[in-house]
């Protein structure tokens, strides 16, 4: 049995945080009732629990319908500038370009995204205006087991985003609130890898994966503190008792080298200069990345005005609930919230 459906009930899952939200209604103006921060290793039947109790659910409701965002493993971002509109009316022309960039249509749910507005491709719309492309997506088998895990833990999913599709809206409408001069870097840290992007206030203009992430730092962590295995260095990084801010720039030497080159290519093809960083998808021991990548970087660490933002989009939090004491990971559940294509029209 579902739970009433008369609030909106916002869940991004990441790695490490799942960051929830719970809203009046689903449908704009609303106001912010509450908002909590859950460890991502919650067990299915503490998270349901949780989620039940949050909800307000009756006694007998096992599952909270919600609006949810998920980061898959496997999920990938690429971008592409089209010549001429005249190619984009072309038989086979996105399927050859699938092809020639090697994403399986059959293995993948896969999205063709307009980079300056965020809208599905539309061959009804102007052509002109929808050149650069942006081609995501991820392996149907993890949305499925995203859906899956998601239902062991008390959420029926209404609704299943892309999460850095859904933070790249967010971040790009921002950037446009904001006035924004200067394009912003995105970085979504993983365990195995950083995906890497590079947003302006028109659009998303460079995506790639840095084939590094947290764990390029334990053999450095090793070599530093003389801690002789993995394990042992993976628990002290995530232990949360250690100040890593002297040593960071030297374990984060890999990751850093890759997003100067990143930046410094861009900088140099574009004329135009980066202003500020965001970090996200990091657990809480390791928030100290954020200000390190950003001084390492010369960057500003990005702050938001969520209250203001918000509240521009007919959202607004209950009394008593200070938006401006959130920390930036509180971004990607926040912006799930407003409708953005109405906002860019």
């Amino acid at each position: 049995m579902l739970s009433a459906r008369t609030k909106g009930i916002f869940v991004e899952k990441g790695l490490f945080r799942t960051m929830v939200a719970v809203t009046s209604s689903s449908v704009e103006p609303f106001v912010i009732e509450k908002l909590e921060e859950l460890p991502g290793d919650m067990s299915g039947d503490l998270m349901r629990e949780r989620m039940l109790a949050l909800f307000e659910g009756g006694k007998n409701a096992r599952y909270a319908s919600c609006f949810t965002s998920v980061f898959p493993q496997g999920r990938f971002f690429l971008r592409h500038s089209v010549e001429t509109p005249v190619k984009l009316k072309e038989a086979g022309f996105f399927d050859e370009l699938l092809r020639s960039m090697g994403v399986d249509v059959a293995q993948n749910s896969v999205g063709i995204i307009n980079a300056a507005d965020g809208r599905v491709f539309d061959p009804s719309r102007n052509l002109s205006a929808q050149r650069e492309l942006m081609i995501c997506g991820a392996p149907v088998a993890e949305f499925k087991a995203a859906q899956e895990d998601f239902l062991a833990s008390g959420i029926f999913p209404e609704r299943m985003e892309l999460g850095s599709l859904s933070m790249l809206g967010s971040l790009t409408d921002y950037a446009r609130f904001a006035s924004k001069k200067k394009p912003v870097l995105y970085l979504e840290l993983g365990l195995a890898s950083c995906s890497l992007f590079i947003v302006s206030a028109e659009r998303v203009d460079l995506c790639r994966v840095i084939p590094h992430g947290i764990d390029s730092m334990l053999p450095v962590l090793g070599q530093e503190l003389g801690v002789t295995d993995a394990a042992s260095a993976r628990n002290l990084l995530f232990s949360n008792t250690f100040d890593f801010t002297e040593m960071g720039p030297t374990l984060l030497g890999k990751l850093l080298r890759e997003m100067r080159a990143s930046t410094g290519f861009y900088e140099v093809q574009t004329g135009q200069s980066i202003g500020s960083v965001v970090v996200h998808l990091i657990p809480q021991s390791l928030d100290w990345t954020r200000l390190c990548i950003a001084r390492s970087l010369g960057l500003e660490l990005m702050e938001f005005n969520y209250a203001d933002w918000l509240a521009s989009r007919k959202v607004n939090p209950a009394p008593g609930l200070n938006l401006g004491a959130l920390h930036q990971g509180w971004i990607g559940v926040l912006g799930m919230m407003p409708d953005f294509s109405i906002a860019a029209s």
